[in-house]
């Protein structure tokens, strides 16, 4: 799966250095996992505090938890002034390597800086 994953990172980080609009970018992170890394079965991109807010997903879901099997979290950064965490869930049907996980950690980063 490295390769794709790369290959959507790369896209997504382009737009990023682009200065794509921010709620834009978080959609299309979203769809880009969903439909171009075979391993993922669902991504959304959560703002946490005392309610979860789906901000953008791959399809709608109720589900906020990252309590659930086979679902990996990655913290993107702090909006609205550091009032709202914004985190990235992924749900998996197969592992990620370890460059696949820091690619993403990368990612989630990067797009951490378009929502400050």
């Amino acid at each position: 799966m490295t390769t794709s994953t790369d290959i959507v990172a790369y896209k997504l980080m382009a737009d990023v250095y682009k200065k794509v609009p921010a709620e834009q970018l978080l959609k299309k992170t979203a769809l880009f996992l969903y439909e171009y890394v075979p391993q993922v079965e669902w991504c959304g991109i959560y703002t946490l505090e005392e309610n979860c807010f789906l901000a953008s997903s791959s399809y709608d879901t109720s589900s906020c938890s990252s309590e659930h099997e086979n679902v990996k979290t990655f913290h993107i950064g702090r909006i609205n002034n550091g009032r709202l965490s914004v985190c990235l869930y992924i749900r998996y049907s197969s592992a990620f390597s370890g460059q696949d996980e820091q690619k993403l950690r990368s990612l989630a980063s990067a797009l951490g800086r378009t929502c400050d």
